[in-house]
């Protein structure tokens, strides 16, 4: 008797262990599932913090979040929250040839949104992707073989894909993009045509340019931020592209300049560093600081304070040294606004 009792008191002992662990893995998975919910789309996959909480919000050109592709399917890259899905976003970046390792070797999401807007304008028709991301050592082969690739292309900035829509022409493709206002567009009269989150530009085959073989040293290096709408106070992360030689060179203050009610900009009162020597300047090395190293709070400057809760601003980049006489001495970001400034 006193045998069975021992024993019920030790499967006791035992199933009440065993409880406790399920119960304590149960704690550890919630745990878990509660720290990613706080973890900032960025942290999963490498892009900065400062996009806006909703998709409406962070660029100026957007579709409703799904993208189809001929190769991948459907992939639905935001939620009905507004939140970027990192595994959908990762798979695109797969699709799109991107080793998706760092920063400065993804896709840009703005180059999704403005996709997804073009495929929504003309229905469910799969984009066919020609080309997507590329190393420079890819596009320098290219060239060498005489295809049309440009020195500084978007390519190798994770921002142009060459693509097609089933069924639609590439003509009424690359006619509805102009339209946007919103991107760079290539098309060579042919099978597909050139979409880029540059900036907004226009050619064909005659005027590309991509025949040139001159270095162009730093000729077309531009600044981007890394959305188009922010909450006031969010980060701006501000990236380098196109450059194409290094070190550079980049003072640590940053004019900011707003637009007027005429539509001109003028300089506002606020930089990126208050605090800042003003001949102080950070070293960039390579396309991964390029992406990284430049940063402003997005700030409405006194001056620049509208009743509309919705400010238009630039900011203007300065290079302590230019690398040749081909390169600018400053460069102007894109347009991008503070909202809800209240």
């Amino acid at each position: 008797m006193r045998t069975d009792t021992g024993r019920r008191t030790r499967d006791d002992r035992c199933a009440g262990t065993a409880a406790r662990r399920r119960l304590a893995g149960t704690k550890l998975q919630l745990l878990l599932l509660l720290v990613a919910s706080l973890v900032p789309m960025s942290a999963a996959n490498g892009r900065p913090s400062s996009l806006a909480s909703s998709p409406s919000l962070a660029y100026f050109t957007s579709g409703d979040g799904e993208l189809l592709l001929a190769r991948g399917g459907a992939i639905r890259f935001r939620d009905a929250n507004g939140a970027y899905i990192p595994a959908a976003v990762r798979r695109l970046n797969q699709l799109f040839g991107a080793p998706g390792n760092r920063a400065d070797h993804q896709m840009e999401m703005r180059l999704f949104e403005a996709l997804d807007a073009i495929q929504d304008h003309f229905g469910a028709h799969a984009l066919q992707l020609v080309s997507g991301y590329r190393s420079r050592t890819l596009n320098n082969n290219l060239r060498h073989h005489k295809r049309l690739a440009a020195q500084s292309s978007m390519h190798i900035e994770g921002g142009a894909a060459d693509f097609t829509l089933g069924g639609v022409s590439s003509a009424a493709v690359a006619e509805y993009a102009r339209s946007l206002n919103c991107c760079g567009v290539g098309f060579y009269h042919g099978h597909a045509l050139h979409l880029d989150a540059g900036p907004v530009r226009f050619w064909d085959e005659k005027t590309s340019g991509t025949e040139d073989t001159t270095p162009q040293r730093n000729e077309k290096i531009m600044l981007s931020t890394d959305a188009d709408r922010y909450r006031n106070g969010a980060a701006v992360a501000l990236r380098i592209m196109r450059a194409t030689e290094y070190p550079l060179q980049v003072r640590d203050t940053l004019r900011v300049e707003c637009q007027t009610t005429a539509g001109d900009w003028r300089a506002t009162d606020a930089t990126s560093n208050s605090a800042a020597a003003a001949d102080h300047c950070t070293i960039v090395t390579d396309a991964l600081q390029a992406r990284t190293s430049v940063h402003w709070t997005a700030t409405v400057p006194t001056s620049c304070r509208n009743s509309n809760n919705h400010v238009r601003l630039r900011v203007v980049a300065t290079f302590c040294h230019r690398t040749s006489e081909r390169m600018p001495d400053h460069v102007v970001s894109n347009e991008f606004e503070i909202v809800s400034t209240e």
